[in-house]
This record gives C-alpha cells, sequence and structure tokens, in this order.
C-alpha cells in the first residue's frame, strides 16, 4: 500500500511537543488582537434621527429664507439652503465618516414642503438604504396637503411617526452600507 513519506509540515516541522501547539495559538491570538486594534472603529448607520439632536423646526416668516405662503391653509414656506459646512457638521454630529458621505443626504426631518426649515435642528444624514424605506411617502402627503384633503400638521405627524419609528436591521452592512 503506497503511502506519503515525506514530512508533514505542521506535525514534522513545528509541532514537536504540546509546547508547540501552545506557542503557534498564542501566535494565532496575538495576531487576532494586532487585526482587532488596528480595525477602523465601527460607527452605526444612523437609522433614525435623534430626537435630541434633531428635534426638527419649522419655517416662519422671520427665517431668513421664507419664500411665500402655500395651500389652502397659507403655510409659512421656506426654500432649501443649506451650505456645505452645515452639511459638514451635521455629519460630524452624527459621527458620519468622510468617506462615506456619499452615502448619505442631508434630510430635512420637517420637510420643506410641509413647512420645515434649514436650521440644523431640522437636519440629520439619511443612509440611501434608509430613504429607500419611504421614498413615496413625503409626495404622498404633500400632495393631500396641497389639494386641502390633509392639513400640514397632520401630514407632519405622520413624516415624524415615520422616520422616528422605523426598525431596521442593517447588521449585515458592512462598510458604508
Amino acid at each position: 500500500m503506497w503511502a506519503y513519506k515525506g514530512p508533514l509540515f505542521f506535525r514534522d516541522v513545528f509541532i514537536k511537543d504540546v509546547g508547540d501547539i501552545v506557542k503557534i495559538i498564542m501566535v494565532l491570538f496575538a495576531l487576532m488582537v494586532v487585526r482587532i486594534s488596528f480595525a477602523e472603529p465601527f460607527f452605526p448607520i444612523p437609522i433614525n434621527p435623534s430626537e435630541n439632536e434633531t428635534p426638527g423646526d419649522f419655517c416662519s416668516e422671520e427665517d431668513k429664507d421664507f419664500h411665500e405662503y402655500r395651500y389652502p391653509e397659507k403655510m409659512v414656506y421656506c426654500r432649501r439652503n443649506v451650505t456645505s459646512g452645515t452639511k459638514n457638521k451635521i455629519y460630524v454630529q452624527y459621527k458620519v465618516e468622510i468617506k462615506c458621505k456619499h452615502r448619505y443626504t442631508i434630510d430635512h426631518l420637517v420637510p420643506l414642503a410641509l413647512g420645515g426649515n434649514n436650521s440644523p435642528e431640522n437636519l440629520w444624514p439619511e443612509h440611501v438604504l434608509v430613504k429607500q424605506t419611504r421614498q413615496a411617502l413625503e409626495q404622498q402627503l404633500y400632495e393631500e396637503v396641497s389639494q386641502g384633503k390633509m392639513t400640514s400638521d397632520e401630514a407632519v405627524q405622520i413624516i415624524l411617526y415615520e422616520k422616528r419609528r422605523l426598525k431596521l436591521d442593517l447588521s449585515h452592512v458592512s462598510g458604508c452600507g
């Protein structure tokens, strides 16, 4: 019967006794610790706007971005005006890494079309995977408010509920998502 007579790499070259096995285990453990310590920090993808950081804010006649009154209820409307400096502050506030910013948009918690403004209290970084969960909702609510079928207050309550209650498992997402 044929049998391989050459050296068995682990048994014949490295492993001569139990002490060698312990040394190999220690080296593998040390490599694992080094890998963990040099790994990039993990910042979870924000799924919901923080109620402390982003409580929401509304447009008023005194707002620098005030534009007009809209809809049958004469809701105050502000033009979109968010500077790149403000966006960057929001990314830092929510710990979004610079290399991941391309996967986010700065979202108005209370949409401009429903009376929101451009203050940092109304802005948060919305990940594309989160945005996909309610793409048509804001448009639908905007249309109902503009047709007088719903008040802007009712629409805002729906938006806030949807944005703050979302439960989304992104544990399978790595990196920037």
